[in-house]
Parts: structure tokens; sequence; C-alpha cells
């Protein structure tokens, strides 16, 4: 069963935005190796504050299918 990310919680030390586009890489939880499982998503939505701690945020993410097109336009 294919499972879809929706959120990431991550310290805010890139200063985070909504509309940047992330490319997010699979590590294994055990052997803390790259997975080759690897894919881009944008931020819609970033949230800070009530209920995380400081210095980070939670990011509602979609998944982006046309990475040559997203790249360069906003179109997609």
């Amino acid at each position: 069963m294919l499972k879809t990310k929706t959120f990431e919680i991550r310290k805010n030390d890139r200063d985070f935005k909504e509309g940047d586009l992330l490319h997010l890489k699979e590590i294994d939880d055990i052997t803390k190796k790259y997975t080759g499982f690897e894919f881009f998503v944008r931020v819609n939505y970033i949230h800070a504050g009530l209920g995380l701690q400081d210095g980070y945020v939670c990011m509602s993410i979609a998944t982006v299918t046309k990475w040559i097109t997203a790249r360069w336009s906003d179109d997609f």
C-alpha cells in the first residue's frame, strides 16, 4: 500500500516559506543509510509556535509530480 506523506516537521534552519520546493530523501531508521527513495514536494502551509518546540515548523506538503516544470514555474 502506497502511503502519501502530507506533512513534515523540521527544525526551521533554512527559513522555510510557503511555496518552497523540497527534495526529500528517505533514510532507513535502522541502518541510517539512504534507501534510494526520494521525491519532491511543495510547501503549502507552515505552522510554527503552538504545540511545537521553539525553532521548529510543521509544513503541509504536496508531492510535485512534474518536477521539471515545477522548477521553473509556479504552474503546478
